[in-house]
């Protein structure tokens, strides 16, 4: 199948694409399609190539079959209000078209979960580098666990590790800034007594 062409209903022009991939990109039989060799944009229902790609007109599409692992019930909020740590999550842009939910992640175990949490190294190696060494090396550590916990399928607890690691950075920097202050402070009060003999 050739690469073509195709017009969204705002007339913007997309593509080239597999003629195969035309459906999952949102290509009806009515939306105009255009490839090497046509004179000019025809409805995708009528270009030969593509009609296998639609159901004949009258005749609903087939339905697809049951899935081989039925889901479980739907099982109530969490009191912490989300439901990231449940096998059964798959995020609703996933859920249309696999292809396009890059935000999605899929553990080592293939279930579908949230995004992976910002895991705040780039802090943790400031905090280590311009602050404090030691708060900064357990902050490094904290933020190289998220990855780990996020693919071993414990998203609350790769959660818990990025923010700690936050914390961490955080702490760390005020702890510089106070420590510096308080430097500046017995400096100028050494100054000041030095200058008075």
């Amino acid at each position: 199948m050739g690469f073509y062409y195709y017009l969204t209903s705002n007339n913007e022009q997309r593509g080239p694409i597999e003629g195969s991939q035309l459906v999952a990109n949102g290509v009806t039989p009515q939306t105009l399609v255009w490839t090497q060799g046509m004179e000019q944009w025809a409805p995708a229902g009528s270009v030969a190539e593509l009609q296998g790609l639609f159901p004949p007109q009258g005749f609903p599409a087939s339905v697809p079959p049951p899935p081989c692992n039925p889901q479980p019930a739907a099982q109530p909020l969490s009191p912490a209000g989300n439901n990231y740590n449940r096998s059964e999550y798959v995020a609703p842009a996933a859920q249309a078209n696999p292809a396009s939910a890059p935000n999605v992640g899929s553990n080592q175990s293939g279930m579908n979960m949230p995004p992976k949490p910002d895991n705040n190294m780039i802090w943790a190696v400031l905090c280590t580098v311009l602050c404090c060494i030691p708060v900064g090396i357990y902050a490094i550590i904290c933020a190289n666990d998220v990855d780990k916990l996020y693919a071993a399928g414990n998203y609350e607890g790769a959660c818990d590790r990025a923010r700690a690691a936050r914390t961490w950075s955080i702490v760390g920097a005020v702890a510089s800034i106070v420590i510096i202050v308080f430097y500046f402070i017995l400096l100028a009060a050494g100054v000041f007594t030095s200058a008075n003999y």
